[in-house]
């Protein structure tokens, strides 16, 4: 009976070993099956976040170029001057069209300023935290050169999330999730298959209607670590070399938060983030543009679709509407075209 048994186990063992050879070799990790939902915005390409953060923000030299969308504005002699500007979904301009953006409204300023005309490099990216950002710049700069430099950094660039919910599938990255798990989840297929279905699991429990996801799952997470910190200031560190200016956004819908509890919401985490990061980006001098206080008058700059997002399931706007990019593009002149003494624009 007992030798049976052992040999049942080994059986089963084997089988696993065998399949889990088998599926290494041919499959990806069943918690990154879920396919990505890319970003389609009207007249600019179709961009997705890149993978986790590396140290520096540096990747290796024969990555593919990232997706930008490039657009000449104003007019005048002579060739035109070039500008990069690299960020997240605002920089891209969701919601809004290529010319009203804010680097438009800065591309078209720096035209009327140099009397030349402006081409813009608009290597935005979705959901890109600040490493995609930073990265964005190295790998466009590689074999380029350009007149004007922006890095647009947003109020949740430090955030990361391991598991998301992406066509109503649970996709779960295990390279964001420290200790064991994280470490099986990533070299194991089966362990990954079993970690996915406990997600999966826990997800359809914790929301409420089928449809609407909790916000573990739709919201970035609470992981910002010391070493993010120093991978942040490293990372800033690299470029300067180029002369960026950096720009910290705060998100537009800002002034809702004086209606919500402070502790543990999106506005406290919000707020406290462009705190940490301005703790190393005013290290910068001249070159950081501050720009927390740009909503806090209370004018109204959200974007219908997000407002109704508020109102419904209490997600914060925080993309501009073609008035608020105006604003926010002017506001970036004012600090880095007109040279304003102080970079802190209120």
């Amino acid at each position: 009976m007992k030798r049976h048994l052992v040999f049942a186990v080994m059986l089963v063992a084997g089988s696993v070993i065998l399949a889990e050879g088998v599926l290494r070799q041919s499959e990806q990790l069943p918690s990154l099956q879920a396919e990505v939902v890319f970003f389609r915005p009207k007249g600019r390409p179709a961009v997705v976040a890149p993978s986790h953060d590396l140290p520096g923000c540096r990747g290796p030299s024969n990555d593919d170029k990232p997706v930008a969308w490039v657009q000449t504005f104003g007019a005048g002699s002579g060739a035109p001057l070039r500008m990069l500007v690299a960020g997240d979904s605002i920089t891209l301009g969701d919601g809004v069209e290529p010319h009203e953006t804010y680097a438009a409204i800065v591309a078209m300023a720096l035209s009327k300023q140099e009397n030349r005309p402006v081409e813009v490099v608009n290597a935005g990216v979705n959901a890109a935290g600040y490493c995609h950002v930073i990265r964005a710049v190295h790998r466009h700069l590689e074999d380029q050169s350009y007149d004007q430099v922006l890095v647009g950094l947003f109020a949740d660039d430090l955030e990361q999330r391991a598991i998301t919910l992406v066509g109503g599938q649970v996709r779960a990255d295990p390279s964001m999730v420290d200790g064991p798990i994280g470490s099986l989840a990533s070299q194991s297929y089966v362990f990954n298959w079993l970690w996915l279905k406990q997600l999966e699991w826990i997800v359809s429990r914790q929301t409420d209607d089928g449809r609407h996801p909790p916000a573990h799952v739709t919201r970035p997470g609470r992981t910002i670590s010391v070493q993010t910190m120093d991978n942040f200031r490293r990372s800033i560190d690299g470029v300067l070399g180029y002369e960026p200016w950096l720009l910290l956004i705060p998100p537009v819908g800002g002034p809702l938060c004086s209606a919500v509890p402070e502790v543990g919401s999106e506005c406290d985490w919000l707020g406290a983030d462009m705190d940490r990061m301005v703790q190393i980006l005013s290290e910068y001098g001249e070159r950081f543009v501050d720009l927390r206080a740009l909503w806090r008058d209370g004018e109204d700059h959200t974007q219908a679709l997000e407002q109704r997002w508020w109102r419904e399931h209490g997600r914060l706007p925080v993309h501009p509407n073609a008035a608020g990019h105006a604003r926010l593009g002017n506001a970036v002149v004012s600090a880095i075209l007109k040279k304003k003494p102080s970079s802190k624009v209120d």
